[in-house]
């Protein structure tokens, strides 16, 4: 039968829960807000599965996001961009290094919430969790990548962060992202919803709760936000994505699906967060910025035309595929992509995950991002 426990909660229980974590967040913003105005700091955080397909995680956060955190710190150090610091922060089942870079080092919620004043960025592992398959209904693995927010154990490290970026491991930073500084959540664009049906059962959902919906709609999963934003936005998440596969798809197994693109249970996660946004944000607190966030790894756009790219399921350049397939190893040396124009956004992704940062430096110094200390916008 159906464990109860697992089903999540009813609308006075999530009420309450919100409540009692909205409390808890105001007191960490009063601990933490005069360091935000005195030694700002970034982190950008992503979830890296290590009981499954570690290697294959460990090369995509090694080779995409870690290679361009490098890359842009290189770039602020060639111009001497004053930037506020950006740290990756790596959740993961266990405070294990394995198929990451060296410089990534495992350590607690605690230990690294007392190295917030240096002004050097740091790689950092954490140790997370995952969610039980058994109650996720076989979902978690999802949910995992925004899971660790709604851990109360790391939000004293996390509150201590002015800026915070959530996200996937498969994108790439540009030089954009280090000046880049909202004051509100901004997020990328997703599309899940294209029917009335869809936005009606949104609608239905956040009322059987109690929750506000402003209509605002195909919110994208990657966040850059304030911290409190992000923790209570994601936590909120959780809770409706936990209602959503028990109560609209068959908890038995995947026989209910739903249809795509009307109601499928595959986008759970987003209908989820877009529930959740609209109500805590509200119309005016967030922002859709697909000219900034999760642009595609296969674009011919410059790369200082947005902040963030993404890569989408394609087999075209740049295409995470073709890459761990190891197709652009043999036929892209760094003669053949010497001769490319590296600001495009897909000739800056290859360049970047085959390793070619000095292919990146070199077209620096004849196509600047930064003149003056200020970036070059396109």
């Amino acid at each position: 039968g159906i464990n109860a426990e697992y089903m999540g909660m009813n609308k006075t229980q999530l009420q309450s829960y919100l409540g009692g974590l909205l409390a808890d967040l105001d007191s960490l913003e009063a601990k933490h807000s005069a360091a935000w105005e005195a030694t700002p700091r970034r982190a950008v955080t992503v979830f890296a599965p290590i009981s499954f397909r570690s290697q294959w995680y460990g090369e995509e956060f090694t080779f995409m996001l870690y290679n361009s955190w490098k890359h842009i710190m290189a770039v602020a150090k060639l111009y001497d961009v004053d930037f506020i610091p950006i740290d990756l922060l790596v959740f993961r089942p266990k405070q294990d290094a394995i198929h990451l870079p060296e410089e990534c080092e495992a350590m607690t919620a605690d230990e690294a919430t007392e190295g917030m004043y240096s002004k050097e960025s740091r790689c950092v592992v954490l140790a997370e969790p995952e969610l039980s398959e058994r109650e996720w209904l076989s979902y978690g693995g999802f949910m995992n990548s925004i899971k660790f927010m709604s851990n109360s154990k790391n939000w004293d490290l996390l509150m201590s962060y002015s800026l915070i970026l959530k996200s996937d491991m498969d994108i790439f930073l540009t030089p954009r992202f280090l000046t880049w500084l909202p004051e509100k959540l901004q997020s990328g664009q997703g599309a899940y919803t294209v029917f009335s049906y869809t936005e009606n059962k949104l609608q239905e959902i956040s009322e059987k709760f109690g929750l506000k919906h402003y209509g605002k709609h195909n919110v994208g999963a990657s966040w850059y936000t304030p911290p409190k934003d992000a923790i209570s936005a994601s936590s909120l998440t959780l809770a409706i994505a936990k209602y959503i596969l028990w109560a609209e798809f068959d908890p038995y197994g995947p026989t209910v699906q739903g249809e795509w693109p009307s109601w499928w249970r595959g986008v759970t996660s987003m209908y989820a967060s877009e529930i959740a946004v609209n109500h805590l944000l509200g119309p005016d607190g967030f922002s859709m910025r697909p000219d900034q966030l999760d642009g595609s790894s296969a674009s011919n756009y410059d790369i200082m035309s947005l902040a963030h790219i993404h890569c989408w399921h394609s087999s075209a350049m740049f295409s995470k595929f073709e890459f761990k397939d190891k197709k652009y190893q043999d036929k892209y040396t760094r003669e053949v992509v010497r001769k490319f124009n590296l600001r495009e956004i897909r000739y800056y992704a290859l360049a970047m995950a085959l390793g070619y940062e000095d292919l990146l430096m070199e077209q620096e110094e004849t196509n600047p991002t930064f003149v003056d200390g200020k970036a070059v916008l396109t």
